[in-house]
């Protein structure tokens, strides 16, 4: 599952994004995915997609606020949705993966890369993050979200913080995060406990 979820983090798959960069089995978290024309046309074909399966998802009454990881593929898909003026907000990136970034598992020469297989919760990426500090910042975000006057927020972001979100929300344990990685245009939606604000989070195309 963990290596799942390393390649999803990474590259888009063909019909999900697109990417003239990433190659399949390759680490990519917070870059910037360069777009060529093709990978453009296919990308316009996904989002389209991804509308329509969150427009059946989406509470009928308004959000009082929407949130998007700043990462393009995310701040994207909240513009094609409706929602162009989403505040972007740093905690929402996929994990950091640090030097591995857009290296293919296979070509990686790195004594911790075992070590975080290993111990993803604990380890982090060299020069990058562990889960726990991607969890750090998402419960942050979402302690700050419950101070405010809000019944309703959307947030688009991508997998590993849909899973905090629901570690945040007490539906998953956070050791068992990666058995419940969301599908590219899934939704989760969450109630913190003592604050009735829910907060439909969408996953873009990693």
């Amino acid at each position: 599952a963990l290596r799942q979820y390393a390649a999803k983090v990474a590259t888009p798959h063909p019909l999900r994004g697109g990417s003239p960069l990433g190659e399949p089995k390759s680490f990519g978290g917070v870059v910037a995915i360069v777009e060529e024309s093709a990978a453009g046309s296919r990308q316009s074909n996904f989002l389209k997609f991804l509308r329509a399966r969150l427009a059946a998802a989406l509470p009928t009454p308004p959000f009082d606020a929407v949130y998007t990881s700043p990462l393009s593929r995310a701040a994207k898909l909240a513009a094609f949705c409706g929602y162009p003026d989403a505040e972007r907000d740093e905690r929402l990136k996929e994990m950091n993966m640090g030097h591995w970034e857009m290296q293919r598992f296979d070509d990686i020469i790195d004594e911790r890369l075992q070590l975080w297989y290993d111990d993803f919760l604990n380890q982090p990426t060299t020069g990058g993050e562990s889960f726990r500090d991607l969890y750090a910042r998402v419960a942050a975000f979402l302690n700050e979200l419950r101070k405010k006057d809000y019944r309703r927020v959307a947030v688009f972001a991508h997998g590993g913080v849909l899973i905090c979100a629901q570690v945040y929300a007490g539906a998953i344990p956070l050791e068992d995060g990666f058995k419940h990685l969301t599908s590219y245009g899934g939704v989760v939606k969450i109630n913190i406990e003592n604050h009735e604000v829910h907060i439909s989070v969408f996953h873009t195309a990693d």
